[in-house]
């Protein structure tokens, strides 16, 4: 793909995008961030669980020298779509935060390289509710050693077949991203170990069918009163809620992500900054230390 070099500027503050997908509406949906007159513009696109995160770490960008009058416009969508409209237009977003390596468009030539900026954590959660649900309501046959609590619980081996999704008699019960999210990918992965099931080609009864189309989405469905009481997203996405939800989190290399992002327009001088801010916070081991671990991410 050539990727042309070229400044673009943003047309409104929050726009969306509306694709007609599986699971409902998917929308591509965008936030712009706007310091002091604004007048240094560029876009960039997010995976769908980095979307809070991305608002913080353009937030503290904007605090900087480099960073200062600028109007940064954040899009988050599954990655499978961002990476559609990227290929549809390579001068749509300047920088790329994707889910999963293969979605990155990688260049030997500096600074147009991919380059790890998170390990994602799925899991798989529901809230507690006037019912106090536990992690034992999510999955079956959980060790002492797997509890970290009544409410969080965490699996770090490959094979799952020990265990088994509790929840599975009433229609539509969990929610779960399709093919096109990099998490769904991974969910599809955990409850076919756990259950013996063939996800994505055949959709059991207890999940929400057709399967949603990014995790956003998933964590929307999942209520405390509706019949979906339990979704797989991110670790990143139930951050803020901890207290308030029980979560079983896979922390195996074959369940996280190993997300990436790249710099697609080197041209933009506002999205060079941003790029070189972030992997300066890498090199110094902020990265790391806090921001990260701040939004619940694995440390990369």
């Amino acid at each position: 793909m050539s990727i042309k070099t070229a400044l673009h500027s943003c047309c409104t503050a929050a726009a969306v995008l509306t694709l007609t997908a599986s699971g409902g509406w998917a929308a591509t949906t965008c936030v712009t961030r706007t310091v002091g007159t604004g007048l240094n513009v560029t876009k960039i696109a997010v995976a769908s669980n980095f979307t809070t995160p991305a608002q913080d770490m353009v937030d503290a960008f904007q605090l900087t020298t480099a960073g200062a009058n600028t109007a940064i416009t954040i899009c988050n969508d599954s990655t499978t779509n961002l990476r559609s409209q990227i290929d549809a237009n390579s001068n749509l977003y300047s920088m790329f935060f994707a889910a999963d390596t293969t979605a990155n468009y990688y260049d030997t030539t500096s600074p147009r390289i991919a380059y790890s900026y998170a390990k994602g954590v799925p899991v798989y959660f529901t809230y507690r509710g006037a019912d106090d649900r536990t992690v034992d309501e999510l999955i079956s046959n959980l060790t002492i050693s797997d509890k970290n609590s009544d409410y969080y619980a965490t699996l770090t081996g490959s094979n799952l077949s020990t265990y088994v999704i509790a929840d599975t008699t009433t229609a539509g019960s969990t929610a779960i991203a399709n093919a096109g999210a990099p998490y769904g990918v991974k969910a599809h992965a955990i409850v076919n170990s756990i259950e013996g099931t063939a996800l994505p080609t055949t959709i059991p009864t207890w999940v929400v069918s057709p399967l949603y189309t990014n995790i956003n989405l998933t964590f929307d469905a999942v209520t405390t009163s509706g019949t979906t009481k339990n979704g797989f997203v991110s670790l990143a996405q139930i951050c803020s809620i901890k207290n308030s939800v029980s979560y079983v989190e896979f922390t195996h290399s074959d369940y996280t992500l190993d997300q990436k992002a790249i710099l697609l327009l080197p041209s933009d001088t506002v999205a060079a900054n941003l790029n070189s801010y972030i992997q300066g916070q890498i090199s110094a081991g902020t990265w790391n230390s806090t921001f990260l671990p701040l939004h619940c991410y694995g440390t990369i």
